[in-house]
Parts: structure tokens; C-alpha cells; sequence
């Protein structure tokens, strides 16, 4: 028997149900003619009174009452997903959906530990990567409300995470500046592997940016600091790079500004003297970042 999706009234994805059901909400009111569903064979999310099953209710009885307040559907097991539901992203004019992410101080803070004590013991390395990146990716929330999914695996790119923790412990050595090029140089893997394994509403996507690029633009951050104040604007011009180069059925937008970067960089600086508030700063910037990205049919 087919599931139905449906967007509420503030175009949070529920669901799903099955038919049955779902002629329920239609006669409950909850869902109305032309609030946006999606069934398996359905090419992209439609008004309910032009979609299978739900159509011929609205064609065959009179209009169902007044929507009515009820419990969210919860998702069955195994089900298929529906597409990615634009119908709230508005036009890139209007600005787009905005992400959000649902990321505790706590989880955020030791899953930070439990990488740089991988990357010192260097063989675990892939494995507390990879779970960090999940986390990042998987309480990342859609303008539709849907967590993004990951397909990074430990065994993707381990020897670039086994050879970046190499180049770590290889830092305090004569040979730390030849490492930490090395390890610069690796970031860019990791980008690369990132992107192409996160899945935001179920869509596929490819990091397209240069090597070359990229590097020029670790190096201008690093110069930059001695600019005092020009870090953010390099900040804010990397980060815009970034989105631009991810390719897929989605196109990202960083919407912050450098005025913003510059100001919360300075109150972070200055919280993380006093040691006890780091936690809450990290996840306090990290939060505004991705508050600031905005999401769109490409």
C-alpha cells in the first residue's frame, strides 16, 4: 500500500501514511486540496487534489472542513522518502530556506576530544573522522525540516586521515613545516570527500572547487591574521567560495556577513581566555554558520 507525505501548516514535512489514512486527514481536514503531498510514483511533491487517491476524494465530496490540529504521523519503517519539497523555499529573491541545525554544546564538545585524540593516535583516526562528520551532517536540518544523511564511511579515504594524523604528530618535529603543508593540502581531500557523501533531502551533490583555489585561500587566511581585521573578510570570501562550488540539484548561499564573522571571531576570542566558556562559544558560532546558510533548487 502506497505512503503519503504531506507539508503542514508551517511547512514541516510530515509522514508518513498510509492511504487509508491519509483519506482520513483529508476528511479531518488536515490535509486540504491544496496543501503539497507526495506518494511513491510521483515525480515531485503536487496539490493533494491533483495527486492519486487523495484526488478523487476532493473530486467525489464537498470541500472537508476547517484544518484541525493533530498529532504529527510518525515515519514507518522501511519507507521510501519523498524528493526534496521546495514548496517553502520561496524564489532566490525571496531568500531561499535557511538551514538549521540541532547540534547539543555536550555532543558537539566530545565528539571535538574524541577526534584529536584520534588524529594523535593516528590508527583510529578514520573512524572518529568519520564520526564526527555524521554528526555535523546528520543534526543539519533542511528548510523542510528533513536532517541530512551521510554516506561517508571510515573506509572511504582512511590512509588521508591516517597520513593527516601522521602529519600532526610530524608538526613537532624539524620537519613541521613540510608536515603542516602536507596536512593542508589533505584538508582539501576531506572537503571533497565530505560534500560528495552528504545527502541534504535526499539529493546528491559534488564539491567542484580547484586545489590550487583552495590552498590560495588557506594561505591568504593565514596572512590575513596580521591583518588584525581582515581574516573575516577572507573568511567570509572562502566560505562563499566554497558554496559556489558545490554542484547538484541544490545550490547553498552563505548569507553571513564580515562584519558578523569579525565581531562574534572577537567575542570568542576573548570568552575562550577564561577556558570554561569554549564549549559554549564553539557551539554558539557554529550555530550562527549554519544559520546563515540558505538552500535552493539550483
Amino acid at each position: 500500500m502506497s505512503s503519503f507525505w504531506w507539508l503542514d501548516a508551517s511547512h514541516k514535512q510530515q509522514g508518513p501514511v498510509d492511504a487509508t489514512q491519509a483519506i482520513g486527514l483529508v476528511k479531518t481536514g488536515q490535509i486540504r486540496a491544496d496543501t503539497q503531498v507526495w506518494t511513491e510514483g510521483m515525480a515531485a511533491w503536487a496539490a493533494a487534489k491533483d495527486a492519486p487517491v487523495l484526488g478523487e476524494q476532493f473530486r467525489a465530496a464537498a470541500p472537508p472542513p476547517p484544518p484541525v490540529t493533530g498529532q504529527p504521523a510518525v515515519r514507518a519503517p522501511g519507507a521510501a522518502q519523498p524528493p526534496f519539497a521546495t514548496s517553502d523555499l520561496g524564489s532566490p529573491a525571496t531568500g531561499g530556506g535557511q538551514l538549521q541545525t540541532t547540534i547539543t554544546v555536550w555532543g558537539l564538545f566530545w565528539r571535538s576530544i574524541v577526534v584529536v585524540i584520534g588524529d594523535l593516535l593516528v590508527i583510529p583516526s578514520p573512524w572518529t573522522s568519520t564520526m564526527f562528520r555524521r554528526y555535523v551532517a546528520t543534526t543539519t536540518e533542511g528548510p523542510d525540516g528533513r536532517p541530512f544523511e551521510f554516506a561517508g564511511q571510515p573506509g572511504d579515504i582512511w590512509w588521508v586521515f591516517v597520513l593527516i594524523g601522521l602529519c600532526e604528530l610530524a608538526a613537532q618535529t624539524d620537519h613541521g613545516r613540510i608536515a603542516s603543508l602536507i596536512s593542508i593540502g589533505l584538508g582539501f581531500l576531506v572537503l571533497r570527500w565530505f560534500i560528495g557523501k552528504l545527502r541534504p533531502c535526499g539529493q546528491t551533490l559534488e564539491f567542484t572547487g580547484g586545489f590550487w583555489p583552495y590552498i590560495g585561500f588557506v594561505f591568504l587566511s593565514v596572512l590575513s591574521v596580521f591583518t588584525i581585521v581582515g581574516w573575516a573578510w577572507v573568511s567570509k570570501a572562502f566560505i562563499d567560495w566554497q558554496c559556489r562550488n558545490i554542484a547538484g540539484p541544490v545550490r547553498f548561499e552563505f548569507r553571513g556577513t564580515a562584519v558578523e564573522i569579525l565581531w562574534r571571531g572577537f567575542a570568542a576570542f576573548v570568552g575562550c581566555m577564561f577556558v570554561l566558556p569554549i564549549p559554549w562559544l564553539v557551539a554558539w558560532i557554529y550555530r550562527w554558520g549554519v544559520s546563515q546558510v540558505y538552500i535552493n533548487q539550483a
